[in-house]
């Protein structure tokens, strides 16, 4: 099984009451990580994403390039802040490829769970793949921004 935790791209500044949606430049930089991720040829059961914007807006750029069998699903239990245990259960009953949009620090959190290690830092629009069942995880890959981003420039 492969898991892809892919952090979303850069949000707007925090405003009170107004939900963060992606920056032009987040925006830019979630498709150059589509086109990136393109290449692989990804298939997973499903996207899940938390329901802020900026995890969702990432992860229907991403969808573009990730074919995801179920397609996206929003997720009430993949805050910035929300407790690791129950999706980390979850995932290792899982035996299908699956992504995860997130937040920091939830996802580096996760990771560091699964992988019983600390993970590396996994920054906006970046994107690490975890291989393995159960109790038994490893990583794979990581695409850091600015190898997305060189990837994107190499392309055109």
């Amino acid at each position: 099984m492969n898991l892809y935790l892919v952090r979303h791209a850069e949000a707007r500044p925090p405003r009170k009451g107004v939900p963060r949606r992606l920056t032009a430049r987040g925006v830019h930089d979630a498709q150059a990580l589509a086109k990136a991720l393109g290449r692989l040829a990804l298939r997973v059961q499903a996207i899940w994403h938390s329901g802020k914007p900026r995890s969702l807006q990432t992860a229907q750029l991403l969808a573009g390039a990730v074919l995801a069998e179920e397609g996206l699903a929003e997720r009430g239990d993949l805050n910035p802040y929300s407790s690791i245990g129950p999706v980390a259960r979850e995932i290792r009953r899982l035996d299908h490829d699956l992504m995860i949009v997130g937040h920091q620090p939830f996802l580096g959190r996760l990771a560091s769970k699964l992988l019983e290690d600390t993970a590396p830092d996994l920054k906006k629009v970046g994107a690490l793949c975890l291989q393995g069942r159960r109790g038994a995880w490893r990583l794979a890959w990581l695409l850091s921004p600015g190898l997305v981003r060189r990837l994107a420039r190499d392309s055109q």
